[in-house]
């Protein structure tokens, strides 16, 4: 450790540090890639169709479930409303005549548009 400077001679003395504050925004920290978009899924009501919808609603998407039957659609919806996700059902074939329209419609309806399409059903 350096002794006191010798006589005469001038110390330079350390300037003080200035405290600088940063506030962060935790919403916009904390925002999912899919926040705000919306996301179709064709046969999301069970097995992998509703493995695919977990990955949207899991970053954030609002979705639109399909299943050909009413419980499992709507089993699923309630499942991920309980997460906080925002989600609807659309009942229907996709076979059938009407059932794109529909499907888009309740996406609108509900969400204002789509981001997100992923056609998981299928039939023989």
């Amino acid at each position: 450790m350096p002794g006191p400077p010798p006589e005469g001679e001038q110390v330079e003395m350390a300037k003080p540090h200035r405290l600088e504050i940063q506030f962060i925004n935790h919403t916009e920290k904390h925002k999912k890639k899919l926040d705000g978009k919306v996301a179709l899924v064709t046969g999301s009501g069970r097995g992998v169709g509703q493995a695919i919808a977990m990955k949207p609603a899991s970053e954030g998407a609002r979705l639109v479930v399909n299943d050909l039957d009413a419980d499992p659609a709507y089993e699923t919806v309630e499942m991920l409303k309980k997460q906080g996700v925002d989600a609807v059902a659309c009942v229907g074939s996709v076979t059938a005549p009407d059932f794109a329209e529909r499907f888009i419609e309740t996406a609108v309806d509900n969400y204002g548009g789509i981001d997100i399409l992923v056609n998981n059903a299928g039939y023989t």
